[in-house]
């Protein structure tokens, strides 16, 4: 892939001759461009794919003739956006950028300027990557002259607000991205100038799609505090402790259970059989459910 840092002579192949367009674009756009805001949603995905042309247009034409011979270079901040195309959703999806042979007749930023460098780009995207793409130009502007996708256009003439767009080809199956005109030749107009210090720069292009944050961690639990009530209590190794243990042992007494350290060893537990038989109850030595309510205690293990 080449670096999108770098604006390279690319040696045009194949696969750069492919996809099914006919942008108007050039010098031409403008008149086409209505006042009236689009009534649709022009990123809406085509369920049947991308819609037919109507009866009374035109047929869409390959833009991507096949050349014998032809050697051209992309401006670089539209090749900046190209490999960032393919370096988000791989090399598949198509961006045309030059025109062929029957586009030369007429103006239109795809073809070669006097110094064979062309000024357009088609990436043949739909859905959520077209309205990806037309954000990002949106919010980065500055290198750019106008967008087209799905009868809508966007351009700095209009102060990039969306307005409909009633050329021939509505642009349903890409988006058209046109360099910024005017500023380095002759004049602003498309095809005889321009903004070469504007399409030089390394435009931000923030396509890919962001990583998915990672799952929450579910809260950790925080350690019990053996209450009272929760739990059964009995002389093991090592021996069981908590502020459970305290309550049994400054409930019995220092006299029978021992002093109330929070260790239920056999002290404590010889303290517990007291109390089960003085109450009447079964005599283990262990704080069972019953043993806790003899104490008034509500069992909630």
């Amino acid at each position: 892939m080449t670096d999108a840092t770098e604006e390279t002579e690319d040696v045009v192949t194949l696969d750069d001759f492919t996809g099914e367009t006919d942008d108007d674009g050039g010098g031409v756009f403008e008149q086409h461009v209505s006042d009236d805001a689009p009534d649709h949603d022009p990123f809406a995905d085509y369920p049947d794919g991308v819609p037919a042309e109507p009866e009374d247009e035109a047929p869409a034409v390959a833009l991507f003739g096949i050349p014998m011979q032809a050697t051209a270079k992309l401006a670089h901040n539209l090749d900046v956006r190209r490999q960032k195309v393919w370096a988000c959703w791989g090399k598949g999806v198509q961006v045309g950028w030059i025109a062929d042979a029957a586009h030369q007749g007429r103006c239109s930023d795809h073809n070669k300027d006097g110094v064979g460098v062309v000024h357009a780009i088609d990436p043949m995207v739909t859905g959520e990557r077209a309205k990806t793409i037309v954000t990002q130009g949106l919010a980065h502007h500055e290198d750019l002259e106008y967008m087209i996708h799905n009868r809508v256009i966007w351009s700095a003439s209009s102060g990039w607000k969306p307005r409909k767009y009633t050329g021939t080809n509505p642009h349903t199956d890409h988006v058209h991205l046109s360099g910024k005109h005017g500023g380095s030749h002759e004049n602003g107009a498309t095809c005889t100038g321009y903004d070469l210090r504007a399409e030089a720069a390394t435009p931000v292009f923030d396509i890919c799609p962001k990583p998915k944050p990672p799952a929450p961690k579910p809260p950790v639990k925080p350690p019990a505090t053996h209450a009272p009530g929760t739990r059964i209590l009995s002389n093991k190794n090592p021996d069981m402790s908590g502020p459970d243990v305290v309550f049994v042992q400054e409930f019995i007494g220092p006299r029978h259970a021992g002093k109330a350290d929070g260790k239920y060893g056999s002290k404590t537990a010889a303290g517990v059989r007291w109390y089960q038989a003085m109450r009447g109850i079964h005599v283990d030595g262990i704080v069972t459910p019953a043993t806790w309510k003899q104490m008034g205690v509500k069992w909630r293990g």
